[in-house]
């Protein structure tokens, strides 16, 4: 079960090309017992534009799974590394959802606005 989690936007990609977007990729704390569930401090930043996407990877992880999706669809994956962390993407429009999963098994997840 992957846990939900909020992202905050610190600027919204408002359609022009060489503009980027940033956003923060939360992760959320596992649920101690029956309690409610905690965001966690973690975080990781992720830039993106039309055409491309970077996330900072934390140094010690070896890899991460990307997937970013539309209604729960994936439309694009692939697997980045702290060295290797910027991706071309498709042509995309309207609001996606990225998972980041870490090779931790942490789970990031975000809202990508184009």
């Amino acid at each position: 079960m992957l846990p939900f989690v909020c992202c905050f936007a610190d600027e919204k990609n408002d359609g022009q090309q060489n503009r980027p977007a940033k956003i923060v990729l939360n992760r959320e704390r596992t649920p101690i017992a029956s309690g409610p569930r905690m965001p966690g401090r973690a975080v990781l930043n992720c830039e993106y534009g039309e055409g491309y996407i970077s996330i900072q990877l934390p140094d010690w992880a070896e890899s991460a799974e990307v997937t970013v999706s539309e209604n729960e669809m994936p439309v694009w994956f692939c697997t980045m590394t702290p060295q290797d962390n910027t991706a071309e993407l498709p042509a995309l429009n309207g609001e996606y959802t990225i998972t980041c999963e870490l090779d931790d098994q942490s789970t990031y997840v975000g809202i990508l606005v184009f």
